[in-house]
């Protein structure tokens, strides 16, 4: 009878073996995209009420995320009842914690445009040449914290249908101070209260004459996403020209969507 004679092996070749058959099937198993490497970033809304409603449902700040979906993150910081003064106190760290600032859409000035010496709403009065100032003083802060190159849009108030504390007159001295101000800093800006005041039935956008109904909702939404596509044509989402989403395989744009699109992936891979 034959003995075989096994030759014993060094543990290093061993080892060296086994090393190279993980890869290997590791290699014959790695049949899809796998996950995205690429962080999503964010794309904030910084403002007062009209903004922290902005995510009710129909609202422009909920009709922006689903254009944004899986491409960028939309934040609401809307804080009802802030002034420009207001929003100031409380931006400390605010953009630090967020790990890629895409856009910043900074809408302020409805209430700091009310009636001063007019009843309770009085304290937010902020005079129209001190929000202004205010306005740089948020831009600066802003960069500060999420980089010199970040993009901002600024917003200006919308007109108002109320005669009591809030004139629109008034408002529209508000929103010209956002305007020189964005020029100023060499920012793009949206005037609403032009562009909605120029609208057929523009009294009609509101449910109270300051907070914005699902009409004026749209308005806005539509308003603002033309001023995104002209000033930052790279954040732009090209819908797919066969379902109309923003979110799937067929839309275009140059920011990276977040993990493969289902259609990545094989049969084999269940």
């Amino acid at each position: 009878m034959t003995t075989i004679q096994y030759k014993k092996r060094p543990a290093s070749e061993l080892i060296l073996v086994i090393l190279v058959l993980f890869f290997i099937s590791g290699a014959m198993a790695d049949t899809g995209p796998g996950p995205c490497k690429v962080d999503i970033g964010e794309v904030v809304l910084f403002g007062d009420s009209i903004t922290q409603q902005s995510f009710s449902v129909g609202g422009w700040g909920a009709r922006l995320a689903d254009y944004f979906q899986r491409r960028a993150d939309v934040m609401n910081r809307g804080f009802s009842g802030y002034n420009t003064a207001w929003a100031l106190r409380v931006m400390d760290g605010m953009f630090k914690k967020m790990s890629k600032v895409e856009l910043v859409i900074v809408f302020f000035g409805a209430n700091d445009g009310v009636k001063d010496g007019m009843g309770p709403t009085s304290r937010q009065f902020v005079p129209v040449e001190k929000y202004g100032e205010n306005l740089e003083k948020i831009v600066q802060e802003i960069r500060s914290q999420a980089g010199s190159e970040t993009r901002i849009l600024l917003l200006t108030p919308p007109p108002t249908t109320r005669t009591d504390e809030r004139i629109n007159d008034n408002t529209k001295r508000y929103a010209v101070q956002a305007g020189k101000t964005a020029a100023k800093l060499g920012l793009p800006s949206l005037d609403l209260h032009t562009n909605m005041t120029a609208l057929p039935d523009w009294e009609g956008f509101f449910r109270d004459g300051l907070h914005l109904s699902p009409k004026g909702n749209e308005v806005v939404y539509d308003l603002l996403i033309s001023a995104v596509e002209a000033a930052y044509p790279d954040l732009a989402v090209a819908r797919c020209p066969h379902t109309g989403s923003t979110g799937n395989a067929g839309a275009r744009s140059s920011l990276t969507h977040y993990q493969p699109f289902h259609g990545e992936f094989s049969r084999e891979e269940l």
